[in-house]
C-alpha cells in the first residue's frame, strides 16, 4: 500500500514540481551534505534497501516522499518542517555514505531536494548545482523498483 502511496506522491510531484517548498529559486545552491572523516562499511545492496525501506515500509525512502508530497500543501509550522527535514536528510546521508557504488548517484539525486530544504531553512548556501526534482523522482522510482524484492513488510 505505502509503495503505491509513495508512487502517487512521486507522480503529485512530477505533476506540481517542489520548487515552492523549497522556497528558494531555481538555480540556488544547495546546503553541503555532512561528511565524516571516519571510515565507514559499505552496505550490501539488500541492506542498504533495507535501511531506506524500513522493516515497515517506514524509513527513509517512504517517510522523505511523503514529507515532500504532504509539505507541497501543508500548513504545518517551519519548525516541525526543519525538524523533519533535518533528521529525514541525516538519516539518508548515513545510508549514502554506507551505500553501495550503483546507489550513491540515486542517492545524490534523491537527497538533493531535502538539502535545499535544510539549507532554506538554515539560511545557508552551497556551491553545488541546484536540486532537479527530476532528477529525484527518477532516483525515487528506480530506489523503490529496485529495493521491492526486498522489501520484508509483508504489505
Amino acid at each position: 500500500m505505502r509503495k503505491t502511496a509513495a508512487f502517487l506522491a512521486l507522480a503529485l510531484l512530477s505533476v506540481t514540481g517542489c520548487s515552492a517548498i523549497l522556497g528558494v529559486e531555481e538555480g540556488q545552491p544547495l546546503s553541503a551534505a555532512s561528511e565524516s572523516a571516519e571510515p565507514v562499511t559499505q552496505l550490501t545492496k539488500k541492506e542498504a534497501c533495507v535501511e531506506l525501506f524500513g522493516m515497515k515500509q517506514d524509513g527513509p525512502l517512504f517517510e522523505s516522499i511523503e514529507f515532500i508530497s504532504v509539505t507541497m500543501s501543508s500548513d504545518t509550522s517551519d519548525d516541525i518542517l526543519e525538524n523533519t527535514a533535518i533528521r529525514l536528510l541525516n538519516e539518508l546521508n548515513v545510508i549514502h555514505r554506507q551505500a553501495p557504488d550503483e546507489f550513491v548517484p540515486l542517492l545524490d539525486d534523491y537527497i538533493a531536494p531535502l538539502d535545499e530544504m535544510v539549507s532554506a531553512f538554515n539560511g545557508t548556501l552551497y556551491d553545488g548545482p541546484s536540486a532537479d526534482i527530476e532528477a529525484f523522482k527518477a532516483a525515487g522510482v528506480e530506489l523503490l523498483e529496485t529495493c521491492e524484492v526486498y522489501d520484508q513488510s509483508g504489505l
